[in-house]
């Protein structure tokens, strides 16, 4: 603000000294002010830190994409967990698949690996019983819930889930089917 202040009152001082027209002034003042408010906005759309879960698809059985799980034998035990892309899901971007049982239909769970604080991705545990963490903001979320258990630095307020979705494990065909 101080910084506005100073330019403003330079704005003025060289039209004293030149005697411009009030044209010109106005021209000033004006060119000024947008150039302010448009460094201001700028700032501000730097800044933020929206939530982005809000941004990520429904989901429902519009589309589907299936994975042949015998091609990830890194899945084939309980607590097992794999972060890649497929296909076009998430724009590309990696979704994070968990192992939580063997032999029914809800074996798997799908994340999101977009963390709903800022948009930063979701790294995989560092030990078989850790956590999903956040590494721009240290963040955890719960491995088989995707419930947020400790929040992002400096925001106790901030309560977030990792996006869940929808998925269903063919245990005859070893083929998993995510909806999105």
């Amino acid at each position: 603000m101080k910084v506005c202040y100073i330019i403003y009152k330079y704005i003025v001082f060289i039209n004293m000294e030149s005697q411009n027209s009030r044209r010109d002034f106005l021209k000033k003042v004006i060119t000024f002010s947008c150039c302010s408010l448009g460094t201001i906005t700028l700032a501000n759309l730097l800044n933020s830190c929206e939530n982005i879960a809000e941004y990520l698809p429904e989901t429902g059985k519009v589309r589907t994409y299936e994975i042949d799980i015998s091609l990830f034998p890194e899945l084939s035990e309980i607590g097992s967990c794999i972060s890649r892309a497929f296909g076009n899901i998430l724009a590309g971007k990696d979704l994070i698949i968990v192992r939580k049982d063997i032999g029914t239909v809800d074996d798997f769970i799908v994340f999101s690996s977009i963390c709903p604080h800022g948009g930063a991705k979701i790294l995989l545990p560092y030990t078989k019983e850790g956590n999903f963490h956040c590494f721009e903001h240290y963040s955890e979320y719960d491995f088989y819930t995707g419930d947020m258990k400790v929040p992002p630095n400096n925001e106790e307020n901030f309560y977030g889930r990792l996006f869940k979705f929808k998925c269903e494990f063919n245990p005859s065909k070893n083929i998993l089917t995510i909806f999105y």
